[in-house]
């Protein structure tokens, strides 16, 4: 910006631009001189999404067999580059509950998974409440998210039927089969299927949307000779998911 003929004296400039932190400058024009002046504002950091869900895993081992948790997802940005980004966390101000949200490996996108023994009240007692994100860039400017709320906590859970107890397959890409489960909303299913090797665990492959009317899938990549187990989760549309117990199986 160019301003011409001020009278001489002192002035205050003021820069501000949606996004970012008004800042401010002080300037003493004389007559007859040029003076320039750089102001650099500094971006605040925001939430472009977040999401709070409730997640009931069914388990074999270890204790409790009935485990819930509330899942957290956040994606963050700042004018200045996401390496701005100081730190961001949860809160449920009604309850007493913050959390710091991790980096996962995706810039910009952060995640918490809180188990529920280690919340101040249980998964379903947050049904309700308000849930918000907060964000502070280095500056130590923050920014606070709208408000979300959980859904619903899923009790009922899946049970996977076949293949089970280790079973020894011969078809590389085998069918699962589940036993129906009838909710009063929309929901679909979910099938993870896991590699075991040496007691280290990979998600080989994730089958998302599987229609409500379901009871079986033949999974449409083959896999591999070796050892698995694999879960059946129904999802409802907010996303809050329960998980079926594993159930193993080997392909030859």
């Amino acid at each position: 910006f160019r301003v011409g003929d001020l009278p001489a004296g002192s002035y205050v400039l003021t820069a501000r631009r949606e996004g970012y932190v008004a800042t401010t400058d002080s300037v003493t024009v004389v007559v007859g001189d040029i003076v320039e002046r750089v102001m650099r504002m500094d971006g605040m950091p925001r939430v472009d999404r977040f999401d709070v869900r409730s997640a009931h895993i069914s388990r074999w081992w270890p204790p409790p067999q009935e485990l819930y948790r509330l899942e957290v997802t956040a994606e963050v940005s700042d004018p200045d580059g996401i390496s701005d980004i100081d730190r961001v966390w949860i809160e449920v101000p009604e309850v007493g509950l913050v959390d710091t949200l991790v980096a996962s490996g995706t810039p910009g996108q952060f995640l918490s998974i809180l188990q529920e023994a280690s919340l101040p009240v249980g998964v379903e007692s947050l049904l309700g409440h308000d849930h918000v994100i907060h964000v502070r860039d280095r500056a130590g400017y923050e920014l606070v998210s709208s408000a979300r709320k959980i859904a619903r906590v899923i009790d009922a859970t899946p049970v996977a039927s076949t293949p089970t107890s280790l079973a020894t397959l011969i078809d590389p890409a085998p069918r699962f089969n589940w036993e129906p489960l009838r909710m009063p909303y929309p929901y679909t299913y979910r099938l993870d299927i896991v590699r075991v090797d040496e007691n280290i665990q990979t998600v080989v492959q994730l089958l998302e949307n599987i229609p409500a009317d379901s009871v079986s899938l033949k999974i449409p990549t083959p896999l591999l000779s070796g050892e698995y187990f694999w879960t059946v989760s129904v999802v409802d549309e907010f996303g809050n998911r329960s998980r079926s117990r594993e159930a193993g199986f080997r392909i030859q």
